[in-house]
């Protein structure tokens, strides 16, 4: 155990940057304000997370967060399969006005 959670900290924080530039590409010209969605997002699963396992132990004891913990992640894969079929969007330049002549 103690050699599998500081693996697990590194891939986890590697995956960091390109998360961050899957949001920021996908976002397009708002991608500046997109790059708080990856940290917003981190913040919000670790609170649902928590929440999710201390209802799982007061409900149905202490084996529970193990089956709430899978299954939110089943969920979570099935999310980050689906969002592979997003694609960012088209922006179309204006075309530059032609040249006087001089």
């Amino acid at each position: 155990m103690a050699l599998v959670l500081p693996a697990w900290g590194t891939l986890a924080m590697s995956m960091a940057p390109s998360l961050q530039l899957r949001v920021v590409t996908l976002a397009g010209p708002g991608g500046r304000l997109a790059s708080s969605l990856p940290a917003s997002a981190v913040n919000v699963g670790i609170a649902a997370g928590s929440a999710a396992g201390g209802v799982a132990i007061s409900d149905f004891g202490p084996s529970a967060p193990m089956i709430t913990g899978a299954a939110i992640a089943v969920v979570g894969v099935m999310l980050a399969w689906a969002t592979s079929y997003l694609k960012p969007p088209v922006i179309e330049q204006a075309p530059e006005p032609a040249a006087r002549p001089s």
